[in-house]
């Protein structure tokens, strides 16, 4: 599949997601994510935004926040995040026909639905629908990244091979399990680690965000 070719795939992943949300009590709406600081409505909240961001709406509102990422989508998010549960899911529906995303690569779009139906489902313990091929797409796509998720350093040196699909990168200590748990790993989401085996894990914990300093 070409990159130009993403576009369904991302529709039916940002669906499944609206779909999994559905079952929601309105309790877990507050619930925190796997996103730190940010409670699940939060974080559809922030895939909303996404899914209605241009290039120009980004670079405005990317200046508007003093070129601070974090500033940028803290804004986006408090612009929804007050939204009842039936709205957002509705909001949320709406991305599945749009073709909009911000400035850089195509995958982008994809890895958010993705990931970020995770930080949901994960931290619910609930059940998240993902295409096979989704989630090799975002393993192939986050191996290569460094800027906001870090996976290219945090993964060098190992190897990181899926025990449910064919996806595997790298060499060196083995770090072995589910793709859907790799890719957390590779986020930094310290808590996809239980899931995970091989010689290579301890090393891949201690490149984690909250991983203790050697003294």
């Amino acid at each position: 599949m070409a990159d130009s070719d993403l576009w369904p795939l991302i529709h039916r992943q940002r669906t499944a997601v609206a779909d999994m949300l559905e079952g929601l009590s309105r309790a877990q709406w507050d619930e925190p994510s796997l996103c730190r600081g940010w409670q699940v409505r939060d974080v559809v909240a922030h895939m909303i935004a996404t899914g209605h961001t241009t290039p120009r709406s980004f670079l405005g509102g990317f200046a508007a926040a003093g070129f601070r990422f974090h500033t940028f989508s803290a804004k986006q998010v408090a612009q929804r995040r007050d939204q009842a549960p039936d709205e957002l899911v509705g909001e949320l529906r709406e991305t599945a026909s749009l073709r909009k995303r911000p400035p850089g690569p195509p995958q982008t779009p994809l890895s958010e639905a993705v990931l970020h139906g995770a930080d949901i489902a994960r931290a619910l313990g609930i059940r998240q629908d993902v295409d096979e091929e989704a989630q090799v797409r975002v393993a192939d796509f986050y191996k290569n990244t460094q800027p906001l998720i870090g996976a290219r350093k945090r993964i060098a040196g190992l190897r990181l091979r899926s025990t449910d699909t064919d996806w595997q990168t790298g060499d060196g200590p083995e770090v072995v399990g589910p793709t859907m748990s790799l890719l957390l790993a590779m986020s930094g989401r310290a808590s996809a680690l239980d899931d995970l085996t091989g010689a290579g894990v301890g090393e891949l914990a201690s490149r984690m965000p909250d991983a203790p300093r050697a003294r």
